[in-house]
């Protein structure tokens, strides 16, 4: 590292009010106004591809809004256009026509393995071909005529080179290709643009069997491709159509701003340690969908499309963290943010929440379209001709005949004609709700001014040696070596050998250059390549009574690499007074037989720390596990057990995850009933709250023993004659006598998952035991009760309701509990996502019943464990909704699991190989809960209110009745489980008709007079 030895001011003090005028934002290959229809088959009927487009246009044209159509059919081909060209493809009056054909038009049936020695296969192939090509010319003749832009898009691949389950057909995607040539020549002919998916398709396709035959672009069908291949082809598209590549640019420089393109920048300030300014982008950043992520990995969709690049500079050396509008949004380098960063792909910016609030409807909108889609499939490829255009009545009575003489033609397609019985009355309803819904996209897109701000990062640096400099006299940057020899410098680097037992280097510290009131944290970086584990920080200060004092502190041995190490200053009392001379004794003490092995110091740094953050609004954090790891009882560390890492707490930090619930055991703290606690363990633990608390971490200490404890080998349930509730309240006792003093202790956690507890010694008289001992040395400390039953959340309203009777007098309790989504919630997803029961409303569905207890009584409270599998994306959809919902009830939580041991385990959410895991991004979403819960979001049924009134059927498909004393009629809201309203109407006869709803799970909100009355119901 290089730096300069001075005392650090974090920037000039000098302030400005500058502001730029937006360039104008890029023009848009759709103008405002224009209507899109894409034509094609089922890879457009699916319409993922270009539902990224819209959302595409939405975001970056936030003020020129485009309407995207969806006329594909599954199983169509140019032929087909045709014959549905006037009453599908142009009814809708659209600018564009963009053209998708020739995955069915090549008949694939023809390059079946079992044909290839028919007489007149090649013929039949190269007849495929010439009918394509006549019957897409009469397409492309019929949409100019119709005063069309056409656009023709190549078709996508036939995968014949994958190791896939599906039956191969070799010799499809060839035919592919000659389609293209086919293409190339008709758009020459017409002077039509195209967009080639086929030529990058296959390119990728090749590249990720190069090292595993059984990858794929598409889909082990051969024919469609998923989520990342229409993310490719929707990159293609822009790329084709010279989409712009920044979301925004904004350079500030010398306290002024440079450059804002796409946007506009104004009132920078640069003042007192802070960097401020305020940004208006013309645009949003475009969230990319999770299952579509690895297509970044192959197309550089981020670097050309979709960058929100923000440059500062000059900054001074080390870290900083950008809030947007008072939000950590990120952690960067000086070299970071003064090369320039992007913004776009940092998923907890105000920006990209309101950008995700547009992909939602957006996603919205695609469901509808597919809606809409399948009954268009149904009446052209299932339906005689005779029956277009006739009444609905004909059609359903056509569609009964099959059901009741159990037609193949029906029994093939159930679910399509089921669902098109249910959507077809609705289909003017449907066409409005994508009206409604293209109008709201409008409404949710438009960019607002943010206010920025770049603090330097955990703490500020106050002093800092590099040893960049030459070692003159056994002196370098005022540090005096004393007996270490040889020592020199390289690249920054002191590598020190020493001679005799007790080695040092010695700063001797200018009169007032270290002022303890500021200089609070002392760090080294060291690699250690001797066999000694203690190292010694000492002090010499003005102070009469304290003149001389050093606090010792392990390191490791045997080094390989550097490491940093901490020492926390700030709450030992002999750090006071002017400070004369520090020093640091490079090992404690050092062995003969080590005197070749080299000590290696890359810096010395002083630090200081704001004050931790507010509680509220509660911040979202993660459960460092691993000191509770291992069933031998006390076990050895780093053999049976291990504490969390430093650069751990580094990474979920920079992730915006500020709150570490660290599991411990209690056999491990108090090795004997009523004994003292054990200080190396507690040493352990005090180190990793010091490394927290520097780092502005909350940390909630966790006693992971289930109401538990093994003693002698033997394990005994508190209350137990051998276990007694005075034995845990001792713990607990001491416990808080060490941390109390500590500023950044979120809370005791009493006891994960307390469950069977004895009938004579229920959890409740536990608890309460506890809090009482803990008020009698710590009343200010929030104390952390977790729920009976393994905390369930879901069981909370009969296992646990008996908590809400306990009592502390500092009212200072948070109530704890655990929710996981596989079906028996223990978190163990031993099956997948669909084996499991699993929906994208489990998590909220089975937290409701903690929640509603909480707002019912007026408590707060927490969820300590949650965690999903990393191997579907589907995991991801149901934690999210369950985040949202607990974060805007004011719940906040931390998820399992990170730590240094997990390995491979499937919930893990440390980086492997330096990759994020996939659950990352959710969980970088919710950093905080809301803090504004004086009413209950979301779920609100009243228990008792609930049981004077039925609903049935429930689940219902089509129509609720609903059966309650002195109701007839009324107004009703059904409102998601997340509390959002998706339908207000009337009863009618006590009839609901519930037939446009989605399936899910709802909540009815019946206003009877006064009263509001709750009851949840399953459509189907």
């Amino acid at each position: 590292m290089k730096h300069k030895l001075l005392l650090l001011l974090l920037f000039t003090l000098s302030w400005g009010i500058f502001q730029t005028k937006a360039q104008s934002t890029p023009e848009p290959f759709f103008k405002e106004g224009e209507r899109v229809n894409f034509v094609g088959n089922s890879i457009t009927h699916g319409g993922y591809f270009h539902n990224y487009l819209l959302l595409f246009y939405a975001t970056r044209f936030p003020n020129q809004k485009v309407v995207f159509y969806n006329s594909g059919i599954w199983g169509d081909n140019a032929n087909s256009f045709l014959q549905r060209m006037d009453a599908d493809i142009l009814s809708k009056p659209a600018d564009y026509a963009v053209v998708m054909a020739g995955m069915n038009d090549v008949n694939r049936s023809l390059y079946d393995p079992a044909r290839q020695n028919e007489a007149d296969i090649e013929t039949k192939k190269a007849r495929a071909l010439t009918d394509y090509k006549g019957y897409y010319e009469q397409v492309i003749q019929k949409l100019l005529a119709a005063n069309l832009k056409v656009i023709l898009q190549k078709p996508t691949i036939y995968d014949e080179t994958g190791t896939l389950p599906a039956p191969n057909m070799p010799g499809v995607n060839g035919a592919l290709q000659k389609a293209t040539v086919i293409i190339d020549e008709l758009a020459q002919k017409y002077n039509l643009k195209t967009v080639d998916y086929y030529t990058i398709l296959n390119t990728i396709n090749a590249q990720l069997q190069a090292t595993n035959p059984a990858a794929t672009i598409v889909s082990n069908d051969r024919i469609h491709p998923g989520a990342p291949g229409h993310l490719v082809m929707a990159y293609q598209f822009l790329k084709e159509t010279n989409a712009p590549r920044y979301v925004s640019k904004t350079v500030i420089e010398n306290g002024a701003v440079k450059e804002c393109a796409n946007c506009t920048a104004r009132d920078v300030n640069m003042a007192m340690g802070k960097v401020e300014f305020k940004v208006k982008a013309n645009s949003l950043p475009y969230p990319v969908a999770s299952d579509a992520a690895p297509a970044l990995a192959w197309v550089p969709f981020i670097r050309e499309f979709n960058e929100e690049f923000l440059q500062v500079s000059p900054l001074s050396p080390g870290k900083y963290t950008l809030l947007i509008d008072g939000t950590v949004a990120s952690e960067f380098t000086h070299e970071q943010l003064q090369a320039g960063v992007n913004l776009a792909t940092i998923q907890n910016t105000p920006q990209y929440k309101q950008a995700l609030q547009v992909q939602g409807q957006t996603s919205l909108y695609r469901t509808v379209q597919i809606k809409v889609r399948d009954l268009k499939r149904v009446e052209f490829s299932y339906l005689p001709r005779d029956l277009l255009g006739k009444p609905y009545s004909e059609i359903e009575a056509y569609i009964n005949q099959l059901i009741s003489t159990n037609d193949v033609k029906y029994t093939a397609n159930k679910a399509l004609f089921d669902s098109y019985l249910v959507n077809k009355p609705q289909e003017q309803a449907l066409e409005q709700q994508l009206t409604d819904l293209a109008d709201q996209i409008y409404v949710l897109n438009k960019p607002v001014e943010h206010t920025y701000q770049i603090l330097r990062s955990f703490q500020t640096q106050t002093h800092i040696w590099d040893f960049d400099s030459p070692i003159v006299n056994n002196t370098i940057q005022g540090w005096t070596i004393v007996n270490y020899s040889p020592a020199t410098t390289e690249n920054g680097i002191l590598k020190l050998f020493g001679t005799r037992a007790n080695n040092l280097i010695r700063y001797d510290a200018p009169v007032g250059s270290i002022d303890p009131a500021v200089s609070k944290v002392a760090v080294i970086r060291l690699k250690n390549e001797t066999i000694h584990n203690k190292a010694r920080f000492y002090w010499w200060s003005s102070n009469p009574t304290h003149d001389a004092a050093f606090i010792e502190f392990d390191i490791s041995a045997n080094d390989t690499d550097f490491k940093e190490y901490i020492i926390d200053l700030s709450r030992d009392p002999r750090w006071a007074g002017g400070i004369k001379i520090i020093r640091f004794d490079i090992p404690a003490s050092l062995s003969a037989s080590e005197y070749t092995k080299q000590i290696s110091v890359d810096n010395v740094r002083l630090y200081t720390f704001p004050d931790m953050p507010d509680r509220t609004p509660a911040p979202f954090g993660v459960n460092l596990a691993g000191a509770e790891f291992g069933s031998n009882m006390p076990g050895v560390v780093n053999t049976d057990y291990t504490y969390p890492t430093i650069p751990e707490l580094d990474y979920f930090k920079s992730k915006g995850l500020t709150l570490i619930r660290l599991p411990f055991k209690w056999e491990r703290i108090q090795l004997t009933l009523g004994g003292a606690l054990d200080q190396a363990e507690l040493g352990r633990m005090k180190k990793f709250v010091e490394a927290a608390r520097v780092r502005g971490i909350w940390v909630l200490l966790d006693m992971h023993n289930y109401g538990r404890r093994k003693i002698n080998g033997t394990e005994y349930i508190i209350g137990a004659p051998e276990l007694t509730i005075a034995h845990v309240a001792d713990a607990w006792g001491k416990l808080a006598a060490e941390f109390k003093d500590y500023g950044n202790i979120w809370g005791y956690g009493l006891m994960n998952e307390p469950h069977d507890m004895l009938a004579s010694t229920p959890w409740k008289n536990i608890a309460q035991a506890l809090i009482t001992k803990i008020r009698e040395v710590d009343t200010q400390t929030t104390i952390v009760v977790a729920g009976d039953s393994w905390s369930s959340a879901a069981r909370w309203q009969t296992a646990s309701d008996n908590l809400k009777t306990l009592s502390d007098p500092s009212k200072k309790l948070v109530f704890e509990a655990h929710q996981y989504f596989d079906r028996d919630a223990s978190g163990s997803y031993a099956g997948t996502y669909d084996t499991e029961g699993t929906t994208p409303t489990t998590g909220v569905e089975r937290v409701t019943p903690f929640v509603a207890w909480l707002k019912q009584n007026n408590f707060k409270g927490f969820v300590g464990e949650y965690g999903v599998p990393d191997d579907d994306p589907r995991w991801l959809v149901t934690l999210d909704n369950m985040l949202n919902y607990l974060s805007v009830n004011c719940v906040n939580g931390t998820y399992w699991a990170a730590g240094p041991w997990w390995n491979t385990y499937k919930l893990a959410v440390e980086p492997r190989g330096g990759v994020d895991r996939p659950q990352l991004p959710t969980l970088q979403k919710y950093q905080f809960a809301s803090n504004n819960c004086s009413t209950l979001t979301g779920i609100k049924e009243d228990l008792e209110a609930s049981k004077k009134y039925v609903l049935f059927p429930n689940p219902s498909r089509h129509e609720l009745f609903l059966d309650t004393p002195n109701f007839n009629g009324g107004q009703v809201t059904i409102t998601d489980l997340l509390g959002r309203t998706v339908l207000n109407g009337t009863v009618k006869e006590r009839t609901i008709d519930v037939k446009a709803l989605p399936a899910g799970t709802y909540l009815l909100v019946v206003v009877k007079k006064e009263q509001r009355l709750y009851k949840r119901f399953i459509k189907e």
